[in-house]
């Protein structure tokens, strides 16, 4: 399974091209997808192509929940575990779409991206080390 995640990325189609996707004019495209041409040079100019839409996606797959979530966690816990699980999720996401976004991009600066994946691998090895460390303290 984990070994199909690269072929099943390759042939991801959302229903925009974003940069080298599928090489058509902005106008063409556009009105394929029922867009307008302002929306679609948008898209293209903030997403820097596959890797970074994807990217975008994990981000918002995993941050925070809803509000009502949040609030059931705040009725049910307290507001230190609220405040940790809303800072925990958005880390979590940003570092997973942090890192993916690095792996895309290796190829086009690999010493830049060595450094961030490299800061996101230490930042969450230091994290999980010092939350045993406080699990064992209480």
């Amino acid at each position: 399974a984990f070994m199909s995640i690269p072929r099943n990325i390759a042939a991801l189609e959302l229903p925009f091209s974003l940069g080298g996707w599928r090489e058509k004019s902005v106008i063409a495209s556009a009105q394929e997808y029922g867009v307008g041409e302002k929306t679609y040079r948008s898209l293209r100019r903030h997403f820097d192509g596959r890797g970074g839409a994807f990217a975008y996606l994990l981000l918002v797959l995993l941050y925070m929940p809803c509000v009502a979530a949040i609030a059931a966690v705040y009725r049910e816990l307290n507001f230190r575990w609220t405040l940790f699980s809303v800072c925990y999720l958005s880390g979590v996401a940003w570092g997973a779409a942090t890192l993916f976004y690095q792996i895309a991009r290796f190829n086009r600066h690999p010493g830049l991206s060595t450094g961030g994946i490299g800061s996101i691998l230490i930042a969450g090895i230091v994290f999980t080390v010092a939350l045993k460390r406080w699990a064992r303290s209480s």
